[in-house]
């Protein structure tokens, strides 16, 4: 019941409106986090997740104008919209599919690759133009519904297992998200002849899946920077001026505290990423007083002398 609420309140005013929010604010932290790690290290890894960020964030932007045209009663936005949508859901696999199996350029690959993501999008125009040309037939009721749902959920099937072959950087965490797309197709799919004109299990799958997409991406991109250029970046923020952060160094320094893998390291990532976006002399994590009004030290960094502070 709950999931089945769930979905439908994605598909309609205003729980619509949150869920394109939502996606456009996770593709920009994406888009900004690989162009800031790019703009710092040059790296095949971050150009290619920016490339796949900008696309889908456009996709996603003309596909949030469609539902308000739609909402307005615009001519043709409401036939418009459900293949568009569904084209959009599909892109979105197949690009972080993309970039997830093959971080590093290839030639033969890239152009399967390339393929793959024109014939999706070839399929979704195709949709959409048949969508306008018989606007009396329910799209969920269509043969272009049923390719989706059949090409979403092999697609995601598809992908998750080449992940578990490869075992990229993260993998698990990346798989665990399309397996979710496969969840919300498997169940499109057994309810395709109850269903609305948009998915709602897909975008629930949706709202569930890019955040690990997100996750794996910031710790593969962050495992990938070598030692050395960490070092360089840490100095290079460290110089900077006393103004605070720039955009991009805050970006980092939050997407840094993904990597730790306990809570002590943690808590020292913490005081040194807000140290230095703040440009905090020093910085201190400390206990909850005691009654008598004593506390502790937990950990700590000095920005001056770029150490850590021990607990006391």
């Amino acid at each position: 019941m709950i999931l089945t609420e769930s979905a439908s309140l994605l598909t309609a005013y205003p729980g619509s409106l949150i869920y394109h929010l939502i996606m456009a604010l996770i593709l920009a932290l994406f888009l900004g986090f690989s162009q800031a790690l790019y703009t710092q290290r040059p790296s095949a890894s971050s150009s290619r997740w920016m490339l796949a960020a900008g696309v889908l964030l456009a996709f996603r932007l003309a596909l949030m104008m469609g539902a308000a045209m739609a909402e307005f009663y615009v001519l043709g936005a409401a036939n418009l919209l459900p293949p568009l949508d569904r084209l959009v859901s599909l892109l979105g696999i197949a690009l972080i599919g993309w970039v997830m199996l093959l971080p590093s350029p290839g030639r033969r690959s890239d152009i399967l690759a390339a393929v793959a993501v024109a014939g999706v999008v070839v399929g979704g125009i195709a949709g959409i133009a048949a969508n306008l040309l018989t606007p009396s037939v329910p799209y969920s009721a269509s043969w272009g519904h049923l390719g989706w749902i059949l090409a979403g959920l092999l697609l995601s099937i598809l992908i998750a297992g080449l992940l578990a072959l490869r075992r990229p950087s993260n993998w698990p965490i990346a798989a665990s998200g399309f397996l979710l797309f496969a969840g919300g197709f498997a169940v499109e799919f057994i309810l395709r002849f109850d269903a609305g004109a948009l998915p709602g299990y897909v975008r629930l799958a949706e709202l569930m899946a890019y955040p690990l997409f997100a996750l794996a991406a910031f710790r593969g991109q962050l495992a990938a920077l070598p030692s050395a250029a960490k070092s360089a970046v840490t100095a290079e923020r460290e110089e900077a001026g006393a103004m605070g952060a720039s955009v991009q160094e805050t970006i980092t320094e939050l997407a840094g505290l993904l990597s730790p893998s306990n809570l002590s390291d943690f808590s020292d990532a913490t005081v040194q990423a807000f140290a230095r976006v703040m440009r905090s002399e020093v910085c201190l994590l400390l206990t909850k007083p005691e009654k008598s009004g004593e506390f502790s030290i937990v950990t700590g960094y000095d920005l001056v002398h770029g150490k850590a502070i021990p607990a006391i």
